[in-house]
C-alpha cells in the first residue's frame, strides 16, 4: 500500500469519542468532489518523525515580498526552466466556484480575465520576482509545463485550450490547442485540460482532464497524434509526468486514487498508451500532481475520508510524498500488473505552514529542490521550497531507502 497510514487504522473509533471536539473549516475546491472540511486538525495528523533529513522546506523561500503581494492569487502551475528559474501560474483574483460552469461545463462568466500578470518568474535562490507577464489572456489558469527547449505551455480550464509560447517570444502564443469557451472530446477540442508533458522527438500530451477522463498526443505542430487512457476509467486526469528515458508517460487519476503509466510511443507510436504499470495510493487518498526523476516518484496527494460519521468530519492534512518506481518495460510489451513491491514510501510536509490543497510539483534541474505550488484560495504562502539533497535524485537508481 502507499502512504504510512497504517496509525490510522483504528482512530475512526478513538475519533468518535472526541466528537463533541469537533470543530469544521470548510473550503471550496476546484472540482468539488473532496472533502470541505478541515477539522480534528491537532490530533488527526501524519506521524512523519521518520521523514528523513534530505526532505526539509526552506521557509525563506520565496521572497516575503511576493507572499504579501496582490500579484499573487490561486497559485495552480509551477515549473522551473533549463536554467532552473521557477515559473508560477496563478489565477489572480479570479476563482473556481460552483457557478464558473453550466451544466454542459461551459463557463459562464466570459468577461473574466485575469487582470494581473498570469506568470511569474522567480529566482531559485531567494525567491524574488525576476519578471511578470501574461496579463488578461486567462481566465482559470491550470496547468504549467517548460518543455526541452524552454518553450511555455500552459492550460486553460474555462478556455479549454492549450497554449505554447516560444522561448522568447511571450507576448503571442506560438500554437493555440483547442476551441476559445468549447468544451468537446473530439480530435480539436478538450474539455477542462490540466496538464502538458513534451518529449525531446516533438510529442505533445495533454491530459484531458475534467471531462474526457483521457490523454491525448499530438505532434508538436499541433496534429492530432492519438487519445487515450479511456478505458482506464480515470475520474479526473490531473497531472501528467515523463519519463523519457522509458519511454514512457504517467498520469495521476485524481479522483480514482491511482498512478497509471503508459507507453509513451516515443520509440514505437503504435505502443502509445498500452499500460505499463498501475500504483494504487491508500484509501481515500488523492494524488493531485507528481513529478517523476530517475527511479523515483514525487508528488502531493489530499485525504477524503472513505466514510463519514454524522457530526464528525475525519481528516488527514495534506502531505507530499516520495516513493520507488518499479522497474518500466520498455520492450513495447504490456504490462498490467497491479504494485506488488512493497517499496519505502516517504511522506514530507512544509514546516512553516501546512499544506490547504497542493495543486502541482516539479523538481529543479539539478535535483536539489522541488517546487510545490498550493492553489488553496486561503493559503498564506502558497509556494514551497523542498530542499531534496543530492542524495534523492542522483545516482537516481538507488533505493529510496538506502538514503535514510
Amino acid at each position: 500500500m502507499w502512504g504510512e497510514t497504517a496509525v490510522f487504522q483504528f482512530w475512526p473509533i478513538a475519533i468518535a469519542l472526541l466528537a463533541g471536539l469537533t470543530t469544521a473549516y470548510y473550503y471550496d475546491e476546484d472540482l468539488g468532489q473532496l472533502p470541505r472540511t478541515l477539522s480534528l486538525r491537532s490530533i488527526v495528523r501524519n506521524v512523519l518523525e521518520d521523514q528523513p533529513n534530505f526532505i526539509r522546506e526552506d521557509p525563506s523561500w520565496p521572497n516575503a515580498e511576493i507572499l504579501r503581494s496582490e500579484l499573487l492569487g490561486e497559485v495552480c502551475g509551477v515549473h522551473v526552466d533549463s536554467m532552473g528559474k521557477v515559473f508560477v501560474f496563478h489565477r489572480g483574483s479570479n476563482v473556481w466556484d460552483p457557478r464558473s460552469f453550466d451544466y454542459k461545463n461551459v463557463f459562464q462568466n466570459q468577461t473574466q480575465i485575469v487582470d494581473e500578470p498570469a506568470i511569474l518568474v522567480l529566482d531559485p535562490r531567494n525567491g524574488s520576482l525576476l519578471e511578470a507577464f501574461g496579463r488578461r489572456r486567462f481566465i482559470l489558469p491550470h496547468g504549467l509545463y517548460i518543455d526541452f527547449e524552454d518553450n511555455i505551455w500552459v492550460t486553460d480550464v474555462a478556455l479549454h485550450q492549450v497554449f505554447k509560447f516560444s522561448r522568447g517570444y511571450k507576448d503571442h502564443a506560438s500554437l493555440v490547442l483547442g476551441d476559445r469557451f468549447v468544451p468537446g472530446s473530439d480530435e480539436t477540442h478538450f474539455c477542462k485540460p490540466t496538464d502538458v508533458a513534451v518529449t525531446t522527438r516533438g510529442i505533445v500530451f495533454v491530459s484531458d482532464g475534467y471531462c474526457n477522463q483521457r490523454v491525448v498526443a499530438f505532434h508538436k505542430n499541433g496534429t492530432f497524434l492519438k487519445a487515450f487512457g479511456q478505458e482506464e476509467n480515470m475520474l479526473v486526469v490531473h497531472s501528467l509526468t515523463l519519463l523519457e528515458a522509458n519511454d514512457t508517460i504517467c498520469a495521476a487519476d485524481r479522483e480514482g486514487g491511482r498512478v497509471i503509466c503508459f507507453d509513451a510511443g516515443i520509440e514505437n507510436l503504435t505502443n502509445m498508451g498500452r499500460v505499463r504499470r498501475r500504483y494504487s495510493l491508500d484509501e481515500g487518498e488523492k494524488p493531485y500532481a507528481i513529478a517523476a526523476k530517475g527511479a523515483l516518484l514525487f508528488g502531493v496527494r489530499l485525504y477524503q475520508p472513505p466514510f463519514q460519521l454524522p457530526g464528525l468530519n475525519l481528516f488527514q492534512p495534506p502531505t507530499g510524498f516520495v516513493r520507488e518506481l518499479e522497474q518500466l518495460q520498455n520492450n513495447g510489451q504490456e504490462d498490467t500488473t497491479q504494485q506488488t513491491v512493497d517499496a519505502k514510501i516517504i511522506a514530507f510536509e512544509p514546516l512553516s505552514e501546512e499544506f490547504k490543497m497542493p495543486h502541482d510539483i516539479v523538481i529543479s534541474p539539478d535535483g536539489f529542490a522541488v517546487y510545490i505550488a498550493d492553489c488553496h484560495r486561503n493559503s498564506r504562502k502558497r509556494l514551497y521550497k523542498i530542499d531534496s539533497g543530492k542524495t534523492v535524485v542522483q545516482g537516481s537508481h538507488q533505493r529510496v531507502d538506502s538514503q535514510m
